[in-house]
């Protein structure tokens, strides 16, 4: 077993030791207490997912999502204070809609620049004021979270300069 993989129970952070089956058919597990912070540089760097769990569910997230989340949250608080849906929105919600993106493939770094242009954008700062919205299909079929996507593909796009190189003859041949 890698020396690197840890465990979060409660707000207990353990390192794995070793995981075993038992003959009846269980796995045994030998955990050891575990103090040092892990960072999210660590976490990518060592292919470790530092995880923040639902209540009974499978979905875990890194430290990167999981700081992104409460920071949309925050800054949803701060613009729609008087929001009801705003005021109760809690990061274990959100965590089951980002899952759900994690699980389609969508890559972390991608999901939580989306998340941002939420945040950001003027459109979607008025339409989508919990991540729990994400995966909701709007009028035109698409999810929230495929539109963000949208806005992200074109903004990493190289914008056109008046000057770039239109295909044709050269100065010379002409």
């Amino acid at each position: 077993m890698e020396d690197s993989k840890y465990c979060i129970i409660g707000d207990l952070k353990f390192k794995i030791i070793s995981i075993t089956t038992e003959g009846s058919g269980f796995i045994k597990v030998i955990l050891k207490p575990h103090k040092k912070v892990v960072s999210s540089d660590e976490i990518n760097n060592e292919i470790i997912k530092q995880s923040k769990s639902l209540r009974n569910t499978e979905a875990v997230v890194s430290d990167k999502i999981w700081e992104a989340i409460e920071d949309f949250i925050e800054r949803r608080k701060q613009q729609f204070p008087n929001f009801q849906v705003v005021k109760n929105a809690t990061p274990e919600d959100a965590i089951g809609a980002v899952w759900k993106l994690l699980k389609k493939g969508y890559d972390e770094d991608v999901i939580i620049e989306c998340i941002r242009i939420g945040i950001n954008d003027d459109f979607w700062k008025r339409n989508l004021m919990t991540l729990t919205q994400l995966n909701k299909k709007c009028k035109d079929e698409l999810t929230k979270f495929e539109h963000l996507l949208m806005i992200y593909e074109e903004k990493k796009k190289p914008k056109k300069s008046r000057y770039d190189v239109i295909e044709g003859p050269s100065y010379e041949e002409l």
